[in-house]
């Protein structure tokens, strides 16, 4: 199990052969982060579907699946086909389809730590024997090398809900407009090394206006890992000003723009309190996530960091937008 809270970019993928794949739900959704767009098998007789993936993976999310905690996943990776099945490089094993406390309206995820492997085809077997839906259903798979934030989360990070539905109300009558709830979340993280930061900056200049985003602010969290774990599409300026030696202030800014059932980020950020209490580490990130149940995404992050003696200090809000975090219709 991952017990940092991290932030992952998926690696390309291009799907090599599934099997059962309804002609309407086909395997390449998986590669496509319109979340409305699902791979749906068209029986339970042991589906699977084989993807290719160049690079480093040490992290996989299984995301949005219709999969039961009786139900299995199993991952193995090889550098042919036909090695998948009798000489794997490295073998995930049956996997619960996923941990934690998993409450409707929410959809399961599954999050897999991987010992940073190398390989060129990744197959995915899943196994959910007698399934009242008589079929297998993933919106996205997300493969890559996670960037950690080693600070974990302060104790005293909130959650709450956020509901968007418009009343209207005249004489002995109240009607309403209906969108439904998403979660809201503020976490923080504990004082930020240089070194850490860097590589932030770094994470944000790959991810640029192209990359979806999987953030697990708390994955070891069995209470919550599946509600509070979000995916979605940030556009991004960032801007440091080096102060002077070891001192930095910085900002960014993000917009999220999906088609679908994706989700909006929205965050702000600035310097932080002094000296937070923190539960594992040093770092002090703070961040509000809420995603709205709206096909489309709007994201904003404005980070402001102060570094001094190599310390980074900061606030952080998102707010997102997925249905399938609040929303089961497809």
């Amino acid at each position: 199990m991952i017990d940092q809270p991290f932030l992952l970019a998926s690696r390309s993928l291009r799907v090599s052969e599934a099997s059962l794949e309804l002609a309407s739900s086909p395997a390449v959704n998986l590669t496509n982060d319109n979340m409305d767009m699902a791979w749906r098998s068209f029986n339970l007789n042991a589906p699977y579907v084989v993807l290719e993936c160049s690079g480093v993976v040490d992290t996989i999310g299984v995301l949005h699946s219709n999969q039961r905690a009786t139900d299995t996943v199993r991952i193995r990776a090889a550098n042919s086909v036909a090695e998948l099945l009798t000489a794997p490089v490295w073998d995930s094993g049956e996997l619960a389809a996923y941990v934690g406390a998993l409450r409707e309206p929410y959809t399961a995820k599954t999050l897999v730590d991987v010992p940073s492997v190398t390989a060129t085809y990744w197959r995915f077997d899943f196994t959910a024997s007698a399934h009242p839906a008589g079929q297998v259903e993933v919106s996205r798979i997300v493969m890559g090398d996670r960037y950690e934030i080693a600070s974990g989360i302060d104790y005293e990070w909130t959650k709450g809900v956020i509901d968007d539905s418009l009343l209207a109300t005249g004489p002995n009558y109240e009607d309403v407009i209906e969108y439904t709830s998403r979660p809201k979340v503020k976490a923080s993280f504990g004082q930020m090394s240089e070194a850490l930061f860097n590589e932030l900056d770094a994470f944000m200049m790959r991810v640029g206006t192209k990359a979806p985003v999987l953030f697990a602010p708390e994955p070891d969290n069995l209470d919550s890992v599946q509600q509070w774990t979000v995916y979605g599409r940030v556009k991004v300026l960032f801007e440091g000003m080096n102060l002077f030696h070891n001192l930095w202030d910085s900002n960014v800014e993000s917009t999220s723009h999906m088609q679908g059932s994706t989700p909006t980020l929205s965050a702000a950020a600035r310097t932080s309190s002094p000296t937070p209490q923190t539960r594992r580490s040093t770092h002090s990130w703070v961040g509000l996530i809420q995603v709205p149940a709206v096909s489309s995404a709007n994201a904003e992050i404005y980070p402001r960091c102060a570094s001094h003696s190599r310390t980074c200090r900061g606030e952080l809000r998102i707010r997102g937008d997925l249905p399938h975090d609040g929303v089961t219709n497809r």
